[in-house]
């Protein structure tokens, strides 16, 4: 290969965009754009540096793998000392860079590295060769959490460049004050001082597993250069987006928020976060709407339509909502919320006088029936629900008017736990957007929702989630017959139905 060549070569793979493609067996897909901002800083061989990412997110393969790598073809140190959580890891770093120098043939043809016979060549340590003169050499060597760094000087040098990669977030650290004390006394009195005393630099990459760990007051510390890459941004978009889709990223933390052993891990290892936060799994997610001046007559007719009752005899400040909702299955296949009424006392009074919760709980179902035609009525048999059920059959008859009416219990459901069921039916839904409210109804419609959305914690005992209740009914149901059958007749909309009497005992808000 012509010089010149080699030459334009050479300007070419020092950027470690170019420099990866040299290994494709190990940058299967490109950096992300984190990776590369992170790695132009340490080409400004920064002498202090700290760098916190979540776990999983690439950082010895990018960080530690790459610019040991590229550090050795390019000469750029003359002894680097990279210090791992455990031994196992350091001794695979060595292997991995050894492997590149003996079998890597570009890697050899451009850069003239190898390790001749009688030459350092261990487990933990490797001396290369780059040239012909006594002084042309890089020495690598790799050690775990608690072997000795003390006195490293390979031919009257010392570390020019020491990583330490995970070194500070090993099990122990997040558990142990005393372990935390011991790698911060490390650090302190024996890896700075092991360093070259003109050419020392110090980077230490890793997760944060407490709040006293050294890297977070590295990171803290406004003196040294830092750089903080927790999975999801605050706008709930993944870091790297090819390896770790948003999507699934949210999906993992709502399937962690349902333990809450597993929603601290998830706050630790992906958003660096050792400490309780008060985020809950669909905080951050919007609500969607529909307009229904946008529905064709025929996209209305198709419509199937459930209506959900979670009644609640008390009126204490727990359980106190009783709610009925009516919830369509489009054929695009999306949900839209159509009505809701919810009822907190035991009696509402009007000009005609007091007119009870059950009462008003019926009158709902066949007011939301007569304007969406109902498929199904699921009524919760808890607290009185099956008098509801009771009622409902008996007004059918006086009414002259069919309606499935379902009594459901927790052991019908999928999953029985109330705040799992939550998460199981609801959240894949509101993630994906294949949820709507109405946007011509007053505010609060969607508020109630809302609101108990943004409160709702799978780990705790939340006080009100009935409207929540009514959407998981009405979820299964259409889950059921989406398994059962294919549905090919829809039911149709029965305005025709809906009487003055109707729409005066009617929450005046639902239509």
């Amino acid at each position: 290969m012509a010089k010149k060549r080699i030459d334009d070569y050479l300007q070419r793979f020092h950027n470690m965009r170019e420099f990866q493609k040299l290994f494709p067996h190990i940058f299967r897909k490109p950096s992300a754009e984190f990776h590369y901002a992170v790695n132009d800083f340490m080409d400004k061989n920064p002498e202090r540096l700290a760098v916190a990412i979540a776990r999983g997110f690439g950082k010895s393969t990018s960080f530690t793998f790459g610019q040991v790598m590229r550090r050795i073809c390019y000469r750029e140190e003359k002894v680097i000392l990279v210090l791992a959580s455990n031994e196992d890891l350091a001794k695979a770093l060595i292997s991995s860079v050894k492997y590149e120098i003996n079998h890597n043939k570009r890697i050899q043809k451009l850069f003239n590295i190898s390790i001749p016979p009688g030459w350092k060549n261990s487990a933990e340590e490797i001396h290369i060769k780059t040239g012909e003169g006594a002084d042309d050499f890089i020495a690598l060597k790799a050690l775990g959490y608690g072997q000795n760094v003390r006195g490293i000087n390979v031919r009257n040098w010392r570390p020019t460049l020491i990583i330490l990669d995970d070194y500070t977030s090993t099990e122990k650290a997040r558990t142990s004050e005393l372990v935390r004390k011991q790698i911060e006394e490390t650090i302190d009195y024996a890896v700075k001082y092991a360093l070259d005393p003109e050419f020392g630099k110090l980077w230490v990459i890793g997760t944060i597993v407490h709040e006293e760990d050294v890297l977070q007051k590295m990171i803290e510390d406004p003196e040294v250069p830092s750089f903080f890459f927790p999975a999801l941004d605050e706008n709930d978009k993944s870091l790297w987006e090819e390896y770790h889709p948003t999507k699934k990223l949210l999906k993992e933390r709502a399937k962690a928020m349902e333990k809450k052993s597993k929603y601290k891990a998830f706050l630790l290892e992906k958003m660096l976060q050792p400490t309780a936060t008060d985020l809950t799994p669909f905080s951050s997610l919007e609500l969607k709407f529909y307009d229904t001046n946008e529905w064709t007559k025929d996209f209305k007719r198709k419509m199937r339509t459930y209506i959900s009752i979670d009644y609640a005899p008390s009126t204490s400040e727990r359980g106190d909502y009783s709610v009925v909702s009516c919830v369509g299955l489009g054929e695009d296949g999306k949900r839209y919320v159509l009505a809701m009424d919810y009822i907190k006392e035991n009696f509402l009074y009007s000009e005609s006088g007091a007119v009870d919760k059950v009462s008003k709980i019926i009158e709902s179902v066949f007011l939301f029936n007569a304007k969406f035609g109902a498929r199904k009525v699921i009524v919760e048999t808890r607290q009185g629900g099956n008098l509801i059920a009771e009622k409902i059959k008996i007004e059918m008859y006086n009414r002259k008017i069919w309606l499935e009416v379902i009594p459901i219990t927790e052991k019908n459901l999928k999953v029985e736990n109330k705040n799992e069921r939550i998460m199981f039916y609801l959240y894949p839904l509101f993630l994906d957007g294949d949820i709507l409210f109405p946007i011509n109804k007053p505010a609060w419609f969607w508020k109630f929702y809302n609101d108990e959305l943004v409160k709702f914690a799978p780990d705790k005992d939340n006080a009100h989630d009935d409207g929540l209740d009514t959407l998981v009914m009405s979820e299964h149901y259409i889950k059921q017959d989406q398994e059962e059958v294919k549905i090919t007749q829809f039911g149709s909309l029965r305005d025709d139905y809906v009487s003055q009497e109707d729409l005066e005992i009617g929450n005046p808000y639902v239509f």
